[in-house]
């Protein structure tokens, strides 16, 4: 595949994309909830075609807009887990200034002016970063979850992610610390 170019000019808003999971709804639908709060966000769930149906069911924010993944890692990993590349492209698509990945179940916890300040910070780079686990969602201390970045935001006009080697959300390590068992 070829760069992926990313040259409209709109609106501020930041299109956050994930890859919901069926089963364990309750901590997600927080999370989806904590993005939906803040002005100016929009939410893409990718997912493989076996995994839509299920979500349907679990009863997800309408404004969460559910796409179908064109492929997914089970052949890599043995799991339905989406590749970053197919995130970005799902994001890049949306006619949001800012694209962001996002694991699906990190609460933001921002002000309502997040989105406007972020920009300055994402504007001709990337800002990146990692997890605070809490024992609970009210929970104002935790620990710093140091072992991968859960969440991604840019808004590079060009972004040539075919150079990215293959990796997955939700698999620390890219596709490496999610092998399926041999």
């Amino acid at each position: 595949m070829g760069p992926i170019l990313c040259t409209r000019e709109s609106e501020l808003k930041l299109t956050l994309v994930t890859s919901i999971y069926p089963g364990n709804a309750a901590p997600q639908m927080r999370a989806i909830a904590s993005w939906l709060a803040v002005p100016g966000i929009e939410v893409i769930s990718l997912n493989s075609a076996v995994e839509l149906p299920l979500l349907q069911r679990e009863g997800y924010d309408p404004s969460v807009r559910f796409v179908e993944a064109h492929r997914d890692g089970r052949e890599i990993v043995g799991k339905p887990v989406i590749q970053i590349y197919d995130a970005i492209a799902a994001g890049l698509a949306s006619d949001a200034a800012m694209i962001g990945v996002i694991n699906s179940d990190v609460m933001l916890r921002v002000s309502a002016k997040f989105v406007g300040r972020l920009w300055p910070r994402v504007e001709g780079g990337m800002v990146f970063g990692s997890r605070m686990d809490i024992p609970e969602a009210d929970a104002r201390a935790g620990q710093v979850y140091y072992w991968g970045f859960d969440y991604f935001s840019w808004i590079e006009k060009s972004w040539d992610a075919s150079k990215m080697s293959p990796s997955s959300l939700a698999c620390p390590g890219g596709t490496t610390g999610c092998r399926s068992p041999s």
